[in-house]
């Protein structure tokens, strides 16, 4: 997860998981920071926190779901 740059590094790793490769990147125009990533169903989910835009009471939220391939 590269949030600030609202993308996400999909990475190969080798057998031992001590060295990958990037294979792609993947963004999505509805992406504003964000800042975890988790995965069910064959997609990713990436919860926006909006740090660009001023918190208050009713700034609305959301998460994006993504397909990882």
């Amino acid at each position: 997860m590269q949030n600030r740059l609202n993308q996400v590094a999909v990475v190969e790793l080798d057998r031992a998981g001590t060295a990958g490769t990037l294979t792609r990147v993947i963004t999505d125009p509805n992406f504003d920071v964000p800042t975890t990533v988790a995965t069910a169903l064959g997609r990713l989910y990436l919860p926006n926190a909006r740090f660009t835009t001023p918190p208050t009471t009713t700034t609305p939220y959301s998460a994006v779901a993504v397909d990882p391939r």
